[in-house]
């Protein structure tokens, strides 16, 4: 699930800047805020494409974004691993959730990451809050649905706004493989759900006509097209 708050600068732009601040600045105190600044996005991105490197993001009509992930049977190494290597493409991409079959990996597993964009931090990896999620289950939703314009790193730079439970509880295991209970609303609810729905071969699309969902895959297949799409 993608998000509006959410935007990263690319490294290209970050030294290009610092051009900018060694002829703009003569105050040490202000040159010495921004570079800090510039040095932390420079060592996120470096993690990022490190970390990121195997994996490829699927986008609509990918059959396999259709297809029903299995449980996860085992939490070992290998499978951490990749769910830390899911979340840094999800950064990558100004992501806020993301469920392993959008990178080919058909099991049970999404990270999500709300993070606080009110924050007072300048460093970005440390407003960072995320959370994984392995097989989990909603156990409970409210009968109150809500609407929520919504996004998704499968079908990149279209929204429409779809309509679900505005609470949920959902039972999961972590990372330790001990089973948890999240009672979860508003927003961390949808983003959950969006990408629960993902487990399940169903995208947010799926809520719209045919027309419009129709629509938003073409429109994705022309930027596919023209190589805007990584």
């Amino acid at each position: 699930m993608t998000s509006l708050f959410y935007k990263n600068h690319k490294i290209f732009y970050i030294f290009s800047f610092l051009d900018i601040l060694n002829n703009t600045f003569s105050n040490e105190k202000i040159a010495l805020f921004f570079t800090k600044k510039l040095y932390n996005l420079i060592k996120l991105h470096t993690k990022t494409i490190k970390n990121t490197m195997n994996l490829k993001l699927r986008y609509v009509p990918d059959p396999i974004l259709k297809q029903i992930s299995t449980p996860v049977e085992k939490i070992d190494k290998e499978l951490l691993s990749f769910m830390d290597k899911m979340l840094e493409a999800m950064y990558d991409k100004d992501g806020i959730g993301l469920a392993g079959i959008q990178v080919g990996f058909p099991k049970r597993i999404i990270t999500l990451d709300l993070r606080d964009k009110n924050s007072d931090s300048d460093d970005e990896i440390k407003n960072r809050n995320p959370k994984f999620l392995i097989n989990p289950e909603i156990v409970w939703c409210s009968e109150n649905q809500t609407p929520l314009e919504e996004g998704c790193l499968s079908v990149p730079n279209q929204r429409a706004i779809v309509n679900r439970p505005q609470k949920i509880k959902v039972k999961y295991i972590d990372r330790k493989g001990e089973e948890k209970l999240l009672e979860a609303d508003n927003l961390l609810s949808k983003c959950i759900q969006h990408e629960m729905d993902h487990l399940n071969g169903k995208l947010f699309i799926d809520y719209l006509s045919k027309l419009k969902r129709d629509s938003l895959v073409n429109k994705v297949k022309k930027m596919e097209k023209r190589g805007d799409l990584d």
